[in-house]
């Protein structure tokens, strides 16, 4: 498992496991929490043994959209990362969890996603 503030991420049986972990923001996107998930992101995209990306949250929510007590300028470096990865036609995406804001194109966006009975 690698774990750090914003995001973590598990390898396990074909499925690559990233969850956003700021349930007291309901995973509100923030600088930290994207440029994590981007890092994690690519080392699913890498790692030969995950299959399957699965995106979820911790708490009650995937992601609740942008952190708007943050001033939002965008992240740089590794957004390609996240972008081949909501693309890649290779790979499922799974999305766990409700989501609002900016959080419901983050589960929408791939060309194949799939998501549980509580997204």
């Amino acid at each position: 498992m690698t774990t750090d503030t914003a995001t973590t991420l598990t390898i396990d049986g074909g499925v690559a496991r990233i969850t956003l972990n700021r349930p007291e923001n309901r995973n509100a996107l923030s600088r930290e929490l994207v440029t994590s998930l981007w890092g994690h992101m690519d080392r699913a995209l890498t790692d030969p043994a995950a299959r399957v990306i699965l995106l979820t949250g911790s708490g009650n929510t995937f992601c609740a959209g942008a952190d708007l007590k943050e001033q939002r300028t965008p992240p740089t470096g590794g957004q390609a990362a996240y972008r081949d990865a909501l693309r890649n036609p290779g790979r499922g995406l799974v999305v766990s969890g409700g989501a609002v804001g900016l959080g419901v194109g983050r589960a929408l966006k791939p060309a194949r996603a799939f998501g549980d009975d509580h997204a």
